[in-house]
């Protein structure tokens, strides 16, 4: 009786013991997986917004002669410029935190940020060759489209592939929509 007393007692503390380990090891993941998604959120919104301003900026000096007199195009161009590299710093920001398809979006992104700088700065697309059936503007629309629901399905967001869509004409004209 004794025996089966202490075997008990020994099944009983083995199990408390793996028991708390298993319980240790899932609160661990879980705090390891929660700890990156607030830094990721933060970047992947700041990096939005930087590549937004970009063609923002851009569409404005495109259209310098609609702009009211006395728009200084040199604070334009320069904001355009400060904007495109705040870009790629937050895509370097984005690489480390984020999962391959993130990362891979984020690069993206600043890929036709550049075009759009370039265009916006009175230059030539420079990728017009690899896509020449869409402006720089709306490849960059496209491109935070694909970011936004790499980002929404790293953080766990349900439905992350519905993004709503916000894209551009070549006037800059924006039309709203829900892909």
């Amino acid at each position: 009786m004794a025996d089966a007393a202490l075997v008990g007692a020994l099944i009983g503390a083995a199990a408390a013991i793996v028991g708390g380990a298993g319980t240790q090891i899932l609160t661990h993941h879980l705090e390891s997986k929660t700890r990156w998604r607030a830094p990721l959120l933060a970047k992947a919104s700041a990096l939005a917004a930087a590549a937004r301003d970009v063609n923002t900026l851009a569409h404005l000096l495109t259209h310098a002669s609609e702009q009211p007199s006395g728009t200084d195009l040199t604070v334009l161009e320069s904001d355009l410029n400060s904007a495109r590299r705040q870009v790629r710093g937050l895509v370097e920001e984005v690489r480390l935190l984020g999962f391959r398809d993130v990362q891979t979006a984020a690069r993206v992104v600043q890929h036709h940020v550049f075009a759009v700088r370039e265009v916006g700065a009175g230059r030539p697309d420079p990728h017009r060759d690899l896509y020449p059936d869409s402006s720089p503007y709306q490849r960059l629309d496209v491109a935070l489209e694909g970011f936004a629901r790499a980002v929404r399905r790293q953080l766990g967001v349900p439905e992350a592939d519905e993004v709503f869509v916000e894209q551009r004409d070549d006037a800059g004209r924006t039309r709203f929509g829900a892909s």
